[in-house]
């Protein structure tokens, strides 16, 4: 397609100059006007440089003076301007030499005695994978119905910074991979059914995309194709560190920017205890607080810059809390109420009640508001954790206290809405619903809700088909109308049966909110986690924290 269009844009450069070549010359024929002034044209030869991946490959650029009378002269380029590359150097005698770093468009300018002229052509990355010899040249023939992919999902939106995502077919024995992007083709030649790119090459198939999908699809060892998958290049990042919880390990995991695999913080080792429901507010994430134990431990505050508790050693007990976007108030839930706490002091400052059992609080980052299940049934009174038959409700922060109570999800009879998260915007809340308890329930889907209530939303796209764990949504940065949500979810993705439950991924449109619509996108497994671990509670930690 792109070798298309560039003949199409050479041959209508070179059919304008010969029309205005013949008009000026009429023109000078009749004597009714004199020649124009001349004017300059780029012509790039090859106009579409193929270049291998990690190699280099040339072309020259010629820059030619038109007067309209005769045959265009090249003409010797004062200086060269490169707007816009993919990689590679350019001389001043107009040698172009492409690195085989990613594909793209090429735009140059040329100066000549003070005027200017644009040189543009293509760079298109190709890159043949096969290291055991398996296929000593590839056929273009791919008919038949080969093997579609199962993972990753069709629709996916692909954070830069993770790493690539393995690829993984149905079937069995040989496969090739196929991966088109705008401006790159990688074919890959394996004797399984998966394969996963190295991080080098995935980075230049993203960066060769220029905004488009990149598609990928499976071809067997009788060259039957498969189906076309879509993912989508998120642009706008990851940003920053995924802590979450893993309950083998009585500890929180790390999987910072850039890391091929998560890492273990904190756990029994450093606290003497597990360490778990951690939280930040994403208005200022520099202090996260997490519970000790088993149920109903203490609540610890910690600086994440300087990696010291600022709150710890009291009786402070509380499953599940929430700091303000300072950092020095800590509200935890304890017995159906919800207690706020001095940071700097460790003093109690408030008591919060309740029409009903008061759990799962979450601060809003632009510190206005509060959300908090509030649940008709805990069947343990000293702990929270099996909260049942809720609805979420709201309050406004005044001062060290807060405004009445609202229902902004109204709990309905054999359903239950819990585990609230206030978005970075403080816009929106994510949410959990099932028809069980809520720890782990096999029945969990992920909604949506606006501040102020108003409808629910169900984010079909993250939770994709059938029962899945869908649980804890948790927040990633919001830029302008896109976001992150991380949750864990017990499903299949490529060989890995279901069962075990693992961080998931999904993008948001948040501008579909706006109009009643379903925001997300398939979600994508987070790659770098033990997947023999069951692992939960995602937590972000944008890229102006230090990693801890």
């Amino acid at each position: 397609m792109l070798r298309v269009a560039a003949f199409a844009f050479c041959a209508a450069v070179f059919s304008g100059c010969a029309e205005r070549a013949s008009g000026v010359a009429d023109e000078v024929a009749d004597g009714d006007a004199a020649p124009p002034e001349p004017w300059l044209d780029c012509v790039a030869s090859p106009d579409l440089v193929h270049v291998a991946f990690g190699g280099e490959a040339d072309a020259a650029l010629t820059v030619l003076r038109h007067d309209g009378l005769g045959p265009p002269v090249e003409v010797e380029v004062d200086a060269w301007t490169v707007h816009e590359s993919p990689g590679g150097h350019l001389t001043h005698d107009g040698d172009f030499r492409a690195a085989g770093q990613r594909g793209g468009l090429v735009w140059a300018e040329a100066w000549v005695d003070g005027q200017s002229v644009d040189c543009r052509f293509d760079v298109f990355l190709e890159h043949w994978h096969d290291p055991a010899g398996i296929w000593p040249c590839a056929s273009e023939a791919v008919t038949g119905s080969g093997p579609p992919m199962i993972y990753p999902p069709d629709g996916a939106v692909i954070p830069e910074e993770l790493p690539p995502p393995p690829l993984h077919a149905a079937g069995s024995g040989r496969t090739v991979f196929e991966i088109e992007a705008a401006y790159a083709r990688v074919r890959a030649v394996v004797d399984a059914p998966a394969w996963q790119p190295d991080w080098p090459l995935w980075a230049a198939v993203l960066g060769s995309a220029a905004d488009q999908p990149v598609r990928i699809r499976a071809v067997d060892g009788d060259l039957a194709a498969g189906p076309w998958i879509e993912l989508h290049p998120g642009r706008f990042g990851m940003q920053g560190t995924l802590v979450y919880w893993s309950p083998e390990t009585f500890g929180l995991w790390r999987l910072r920017p850039g890391a091929a695999e998560a890492e273990p913080w904190l756990g029994g080792d450093a606290f003497g205890d597990c360490v778990g429901c951690h939280a930040v507010n994403l208005a200022n994430p520099e202090r996260m607080t997490m519970a000790l134990g088993d149920g109903n431990g203490e609540n610890v505050v910690r600086d994440l810059v300087d990696d010291v508790d600022v709150l710890r050693g009291a009786d402070r007990p509380g499953n599940f809390s929430t700091l303000d976007p300072t950092g020095t108030r800590l509200l935890r839930s304890v017995g159906g109420e919800l207690l706020l706490d001095d940071v700097e002091t460790g003093a109690l400052l408030a008591i919060i009640g309740s029409g009903g059992w008061a759990t799962h609080p979450s601060w809003a980052p632009d510190g206005d508001q509060i959300v908090y299940s509030r649940c008709a049934d805990a069947p343990n009174p000293l702990d929270d954790v099996y909260v049942e038959e809720c609805g979420l409700a709201s309050r406004t922060v005044e001062g060290d206290g807060f405004g009445p109570e609202e229902v902004l999800v109204p709990a309905e009879p054999g359903w239950n809405h819990y585990y609230p998260a206030f978005s970075p915007d403080s816009r929106w809340i994510a949410f959990n619903r099932s028809d069980g308890d809520a720890y782990d329930d096999d029945g969990a889907s992920l909604h949506l809700v606006a501040r102020g209530g108003g409808p629910t939303l169900e984010l079909a796209g993250a939770n994709g088909p059938g029962s899945t764990k869908n649980s804890w949504p948790q927040w990633g940065p919001v830029i302008e109308e896109h976001a992150w949500l991380a949750f864990a979810s017990d499903r299949a993705f490529g060989p890995q049966p279901a069962g075990t439950t693992q961080i998931w991924l999904s993008a948001l449109d948040l501008s579909r909110a706006e109009q009643q619509q379903d925001p997300s996108t398939p979600a994508q497994h987070v790659p770098g986690q033990n997947p023999l671990t069951g692992n939960h509670t995602p937590v972000w930690l944008p890229r102006t924290v230090p990693a801890p």
